[in-house]
C-alpha cells in the first residue's frame, strides 16, 4: 500500500511569519521532502492556500502533486486543472479589490496577496489595537459581494480569505485527486494547521490518518502534532530506511 502523503505549507511545513515571502524553507527541510518524494512507497503532494506557482517555486521539488488556491488549482500527472467557477470569479476579484484597496491600502501592515483566483488579505502585521476594527471594515466592505453571491470569505490566522462563490475547498481536491488513483491501495495522510485544512480532515474522515498542527483549538483531524518540528519528526519517521 502506497501513503498518499498531503502536506499544507504555512504552519506545517514553514513557520508563519508577518510576511508570506518571508515563510521559506531550509535545505535540510527541503532534502527531507525530496527524499519523501523519492520514496516509490509514497506520493506527495503540497497543498496550500497560496498561489500554486508561488508554493511551486518555495518547495522547489519537480514531479510531485501541487494544489494551491485552496483547491483551485491543481498540478497532477503533468497537467494544470483549473476550477472553471475560478476563472469566471477572477474579473470580480479584481474589482472587490480595488474596492478594498480604496478604503484601506494606506492602512500599515496590511497586505493583499493578490493570487488571481483568490485573494488573501493579511493584517497580521496591522497593529494589535487596530485589528479588530480592520476585520469589522473589511466585513462591511466585502457584504454587498456576498449578498449577491458574488464571492465567498474564509477567516484564518489573521487573514481573510475571498474565494469564487462555489462550494470547493482543500477537502473537494483531494477528493478529486484519489478518484483518479490508478490503484486504490492508498492510505491517505493529511497535515495541516489552520481552518481551511478543516475541510480536509472532514473529506478523509476515517480513511486515512490527518494530523492537526497546534495544541489550543479543536480539531476534526484524529491526531496533534504540537508545532512545525514535530511535523519534520513524523516526515523522516515515514521514511526511516532513508539516510538523513
Amino acid at each position: 500500500m502506497k501513503l498518499f502523503l498531503m502536506l499544507d505549507y504555512d504552519g506545517t511545513l514553514a513557520q508563519i511569519r508577518r510576511r508570506p515571502g518571508e515563510a521559506r524553507l531550509s535545505l535540510q527541510r527541503k532534502k527531507i521532502l525530496q527524499k519523501l518524494a523519492n520514496n516509490p512507497k509514497i506520493k506527495l503532494a503540497i497543498i496550500s492556500g497560496r498561489k500554486l506557482s508561488d508554493v511551486k517555486k518555495m518547495v522547489g521539488i519537480p514531479d510531485i502533486i501541487y494544489i494551491g488556491n485552496h483547491g483551485f488549482e491543481i498540478e497532477f500527472l503533468g497537467k494544470m486543472v483549473i476550477h472553471p467557477k475560478a476563472l469566471e470569479f477572477s474579473k470580480n476579484l479584481n474589482r472587490i479589490l480595488e474596492n478594498i484597496k480604496d478604503s484601506l491600502g494606506f492602512l500599515r501592515g496590511f497586505e493583499v496577496e493578490h493570487k488571481k483566483y483568490t485573494a488573501s488579505l493579511h493584517y497580521r502585521g496591522v497593529p494589535i489595537y487596530l485589528q479588530q476594527r480592520f476585520v469589522k471594515k473589511i466585513k462591511s466592505i466585502i457584504m454587498p459581494y456576498l449578498k449577491n453571491k458574488e464571492a465567498v470569505v474564509t477567516y484564518g490566522k489573521k487573514v481573510i480569505e475571498l474565494r469564487p462563490p462555489v462550494k470547493w475547498n482543500k477537502g473537494n481536491a483531494v477528493l478529486w485527486i484519489l478518484s483518479r488513483f490508478k490503484s486504490k491501495k492508498v492510505l491517505p495522510v493529511y497535515i495541516g494547521d489552520d481552518k481551511t485544512d478543516e475541510d480536509a480532515f472532514k473529506a478523509i474522515g476515517n480513511k486515512g490518518l490527518t494530523f492537526y498542527v497546534g495544541t489550543t483549538k479543536p480539531t476534526s483531524a484524529r491526531y496533534k502534532l504540537k508545532n512545525v518540528d514535530e511535523v519534520y519528526k513524523l516526515l523522516k519517521a515515514l521514511s526511516p530506511s532513508m539516510p538523513y
